[in-house]
């Protein structure tokens, strides 16, 4: 398993590319514009539909990578961006870095707030797009195990969460 530090390395040896993809293809530039302007406005991972290829692959660095159609991914994962503003007091995710290089973009955040049995949530996080013809196929999201565990945990309790998962599975 790759450590957060890695991942940030990681991104850091990212910032001395350029920040517009190699060969400026503008379907990526806007893509990774779009990209970064929802997570401005709504942190986390972006619901915009028309971002996605029809299939999309949604990864964690806790867990296998599951490919499925997008709307069937973005159906889980809204929900469950939503339950962790629910449960989580004080949220706040704000971008560190925002990288768009080769056919990726990365943007890492630090993720803080408050659990409801009163102990703080301190993350740092890390989102990787890749991107495909101008859409996103491929998200990894990678962050503190134990912080994800216990959202996890929280998720899991969460009716609309537990309601989307099974739909999911239908």
């Amino acid at each position: 398993m790759m450590r957060l530090p890695t991942i940030l390395l990681a991104a850091a040896l990212l910032l001395s590319a350029p920040a517009v993809h190699a060969d400026g293809d503008a379907a990526f530039e806007a893509t990774a514009a779009r990209i970064r302007q929802s997570i401005a406005r709504d942190p986390g991972i972006p619901m915009d539909r028309s971002l996605y290829k029809d299939q999309l692959t949604n990864g964690h660095n806790v867990g296998e990578a599951h490919t499925a159609p997008t709307e069937r991914l973005l159906g889980v994962i809204g929900p469950e961006q939503a339950s962790i503003r629910r449960f989580v007091s004080n949220y706040h995710l704000s971008i560190t870095r925002f990288i768009a290089s080769g056919d990726n973009v990365v943007v890492t955040t630090d993720l803080s707030g408050g659990f409801p049995d009163g102990t703080a949530l301190k993350a740092k996080t890390a989102l990787f797009f890749t991107i495909e013809n101008g859409h996103i196929a491929r998200i990894e999201t990678w962050g503190d195990p134990v912080a994800g565990q216990k959202l996890a945990g929280y998720m899991a309790k969460d009716p609309e969460v537990i309601a989307a998962r099974a739909k999911a599975h239908q």
